[in-house]
């Protein structure tokens, strides 16, 4: 039954109901409840949907196994570099203020002096990328090794746009 359900409706279906597809006695521990005792010796926080699967964990240390590579690692530090050095180069030239920073793969955006609530901006500046099919985590960047040329180009690109409509609308 279970390999027809994973057929019929994929594996996030199944994995997100446990009641119809696990053991209840394991399932239970992550469940929330009014019980602080319990909720504090017995319940299992879980996060996420996919976490502590054993396909999930299969794909965890596979991917991990990817990583331990330097030239991988020093791969996507190159290209959150070049990320840096072209958003950096857009907020100039639009004349805003902000700032690409960050370490290694992880490329945060912050603007000063903005014209909005940063709740309301962090919407608008993600909807703005997506029309250049770039999609942020909020004000983040996360880059890895298979991000080449192309998609640095792409996201430099959408990046300056974004903030052309950004200035255009009264946000900046």
């Amino acid at each position: 039954m279970l390999a027809a359900k994973l057929d019929d409706f994929g594996l996030g279906y199944v994995l997100s109901r446990p009641q119809r597809y696990g053991r209840s006695d394991i399932f239970a521990h992550f469940l929330q409840s009014d019980d602080e005792a319990w909720v504090r010796k017995h319940r299992v926080p879980h996060p996420g949907t996919y976490n502590g699967n054993p396909l999930s964990a299969a794909a965890g240390i596979a991917c991990l196994q990817i990583v331990s590579d330097p030239a991988i690692q020093k791969k996507a530090i190159g290209t959150a570099d070049q990320l840096r050095a072209g958003f950096n180069e857009a907020f100039g030239r639009h004349g805003v203020d902000g700032k690409a920073g960050g370490v290694v793969s992880l490329v945060p955006v912050t603007f000063k002096n903005t014209k909005v609530h940063p709740k309301k901006l962090v919407y608008r500046f993600r909807a703005a990328l997506q029309l250049g099919g770039v999609d942020p985590s909020g004000f983040n960047f996360i880059v890895s090794s298979t991000h080449g040329q192309a998609e640095v180009d792409q996201t430099v690109a959408a990046f300056d746009r974004a903030l052309g409509m950004l200035k255009e609308e009264g946000a900046l």
